[in-house]
């Protein structure tokens, strides 16, 4: 497999980029005690766009560089992040790829399943209680937080993935001789 250098670039500027705005801009406008998760919603459209192994490779990935900079625990966010991009991959083939509302409909949903999946990965872990009333409480604004930024990052991200330097390459056919 080959490595694609400036591909790599734009997806590490994005996830630093968005590791920065995280930590900074989102963390002072928070909305019910939450702010985005822009990683996640990368990976989704990673996902929406370029199927399950690119949805699986953006949010390992984004995962990892979340993890590794603001994570507790070393692996969850990839782990999770990862399956949450596979579950996105699965509508690709199906889908109209110029219809915002599927891609946003899709972070909204993974979105409560990636804060589902996270939370019981904590309780797994003997670091976290129950998920209980804080889960509606806190998931729900979550994941209509993500959609409303996957609205404003739709056009950026369909120029990235379905045009321009992150679109997927497409697998080379050998030829029989």
């Amino acid at each position: 497999m080959k490595i694609n250098k400036k591909k790599m670039l734009v997806w590490a500027f994005l996830a630093l980029t968005s590791l920065v705005l995280q930590s900074t801009v989102f963390a002072r406008m928070m909305v019910f005690g939450t702010k985005p998760d822009l990683l996640l919603v990368f990976g989704v459209y990673a996902g929406v766009f370029g199927g399950r192994t690119e949805g699986v490779r953006a949010g390992i990935g984004l995962g990892l560089v979340e993890d590794l900079f603001l994570g507790r625990f070393l692996g969850i966010n990839a782990l999770i992040k990862g399956f949450t991009g596979y579950l996105a991959g699965m509508v690709e083939k199906e889908i109209v790829k110029e219809n915002m509302f599927i891609p946003v409909f899709a972070v909204w949903a993974l979105s409560l399943v990636h804060y589902l999946g996270y939370g019981m990965v904590v309780i797994l872990l003997g670091h976290g209680r129950t998920l209980g009333l804080n889960f509606l409480v806190t998931a729900l604004p979550f994941a209509l937080y993500n959609s409303v930024i996957a609205v404003l990052l739709f056009p950026l991200m369909y120029l990235l993935l379905v045009r321009g330097v992150l679109k997927p390459e497409k697998p080379q056919s050998k030829e029989l001789s």
